[in-house]
């Protein structure tokens, strides 16, 4: 696997890799019900299409992934956190959020944005705030006093 790392923590690398093998992508989308039975041609869009692709892996063995789609200004939607049943628990989620999170390109995003039914206790632990229907959001109070002072000055 040859990529940019951007974050390590004990065992486990979280990259900018798309270079994924989708049988492995498949294996690990399968493990969560909502990506459940996605196809290799969805997959391989999902690759290519996604502004922003990080992968988690411990070695050469895949145990997460997550996507953003992004205007990069205005808002960014985490679209996937998926996590590899044996490896939950262990921080690998909030090391994808957190990298999310602080990701150079989406410095001045203002608000960013994801949708989950059962895991509104865990983003709310990270700072999260819930939003209306299974929304949740996290406002970057940061970037919006940016735009604010340029719009003023």
């Amino acid at each position: 696997m040859v990529a940019q790392q951007i974050y390590v923590e004990g065992e486990v690398t979280i990259s900018e890799t798309r270079e994924v093998a989708i049988p492995k992508l498949r294996a690990l989308h399968d493990t969560a019900a909502w990506a459940r039975g996605r196809a290799a041609h969805q997959l391989r869009t999902i690759l290519r299409q996604s502004d922003i692709f990080l992968t988690a892996w411990d070695g050469d063995e895949l145990v997460g992934c997550a996507r953003v789609l992004t205007d990069y200004a205005v808002r960014a939607l985490i679209c996937d956190v998926i996590v590899d049943p044996a490896y939950q628990g262990q921080g690998i989620g909030r090391m994808l959020v957190e990298a999310i999170e602080t990701h150079p390109a989406l410095r001045d995003v203002e608000t960013l944005c994801l949708f989950t039914t059962q895991k509104h206790d865990f983003y709310a632990h990270l700072g999260w705030e819930d939003y209306a229907g299974d929304g949740m959001v996290l406002r970057r109070w940061d970037a919006i006093s940016r735009r604010q002072e340029n719009f003023a000055g």
